[in-house]
This record gives C-alpha cells, structure tokens and sequence, in this order.
C-alpha cells in the first residue's frame, strides 16, 4: 500500500480529492466537520447496546440453565456491532465526519477507501 500512496504523492501533491466550489479555499489541515456529534451519537450507540446485551445476558443466566443457538447468535452479533463500531471511530481519525471532498488531499484518499472498506463490510453484517 505504500507504493501506492507515493505514486499518488508525487503526482498529486496537495491537490484536493474534489475541485472545490468557486470561493471555497480547502483547508486541509483542519478541516471542518462534525466528529463531536459523530462521536456522541456512537458512545451513546455503545452505551445502549452494552445495556441491553447485560440485561438479556443476566435474564438468561437466571432463568435457563442451558443456552441455546440463539444466545450464541447475540453474542457474536454484539461482537459484529463492537467491531463496526471500532471501525467507524478508526474513520473518524483516517478523515472525520461530515468532511467535504474538497477538504481532504488526494493522497489520504487512499488511506480513507481503506478504512471505509471494513466499515461498510461490517455494516452490511448488522443488515443480515
């Protein structure tokens, strides 16, 4: 991957991923965007879902003696959940939330397709 982010550097250093509209400079190094809110709406997505997931997992741990497929199945879909999660605050620092195209270089494009990879696999396994 770092053969490709040099060829990318060298042909297009400092050039914005987007040609921004007509008066809008680019500001790359401390773009605008939104991560407080972004970063709220997922802690508050943690916290919900960690309460949730104690409260069935106590319930069945009192009342049935041995587990059943489906109580395997929550467990890895909350893992699935933890691990998109994860993902999502590693997109947060890789660009941010709510950040024109036109804000970023060329060359962290690369660097942000690689992140949202994951992040849109995973998504689609919450989906299933």
């Amino acid at each position: 991957m770092s053969l490709v982010l040099n060829i990318v550097a060298r042909q297009d250093s400092g050039k914005p991923g987007l040609n921004p509209p007509e008066g809008i400079t680019p500001q790359f190094d401390n773009p605008p965007n939104r991560n407080t809110e972004a970063s709220v709406g997922m802690i508050i997505c943690i916290v919900v879902t960690a309460f949730c997931a104690f409260t069935r997992g106590s319930f069945l741990i009192i009342t049935r003696k041995k587990p059943k497929m489906e109580d395997y199945l929550s467990v890895a879909s909350v893992a699935i959940f933890y691990s998109y999660i994860g993902v999502c605050f590693w997109f947060m620092e890789a660009c941010g939330y709510y950040v024109h195209q036109w804000h970023v270089r060329v060359e962290d494009l690369v660097e942000i397709q690689y992140a949202s990879g994951p992040q849109a696999q995973l998504g689609n396994l919450e989906r299933v």
